[in-house]
């Protein structure tokens, strides 16, 4: 078993095993748990070091600038191109536009990596966008002009609880009156 091929280890080697190899067997010794939780730190100050470098911003006279990312405002990314699709004030807007489920834009958000959904919710990569993004206004079409103009116009003939009519003996509709009434 295990103890068998220690001692063949041993025998090969030609010289002795260090006791602090062991000291946590059969799990991971200190020294490679350090030496883990070294890589891993430094694996995660490289990439703080690659995501710095991706916000900075290079200006017309050489110097530079960090772009301050904002902490609502999210990009739609195009899966092929990696060009922004539209520029969004907030995940929930986006998830309830597009009818997608809010958690896994934000995990994605997060950075985190789900298996189920990959790097992609709806078809499009997110991230946050930069402070000063400008919010995409959503394209008016012209079939939504005319049915927001009939709707405008409709609304107008609706009874207004805010100028009520006077009846009689100074009476007025009430909130269930006046629904009943605009239906």
């Amino acid at each position: 078993g295990d103890r068998a091929k220690l001692c063949a280890a041993i025998a090969l080697t030609g010289y002795e095993p260090d006791p602090d190899d062991f000291d946590n067997y059969p799990l991971l010794s200190s020294k490679e748990l350090a030496a883990k939780s070294k890589a891993e730190a430094e694996a995660k100050e490289r990439d703080m070091a690659e995501k710095e470098a991706l916000e900075k911003k290079v200006n017309l006279d050489g110097s530079e600038e960090f772009k301050k990312k904002s902490t609502t405002k999210i990009e739609q990314l195009s899966t092929s191109t990696n060009e922004v699709v539209r520029v969004w004030a907030n995940a929930e807007e986006a998830a309830a536009t597009l009818q997608l489920q809010i958690q896994q834009i934000k995990q994605i958000l997060k950075g985190e990596y789900n298996e189920d959904i990959g790097d992609e919710v709806g078809g499009y990569r997110w991230r946050y966008a930069d402070e000063d993004a400008e919010v995409t206004k959503s394209a008016d079409s012209g079939k939504n002009s005319k049915g927001k103009k009939a709707f405008l116009e409709f609304r107008d003939k609706l009874y207004d609880h805010e100028k009520p009519h006077n009846y009689k003996n100074g009476n007025k509709l009430r909130d269930y009156q006046v629904d009943g009434v605009n239906w």
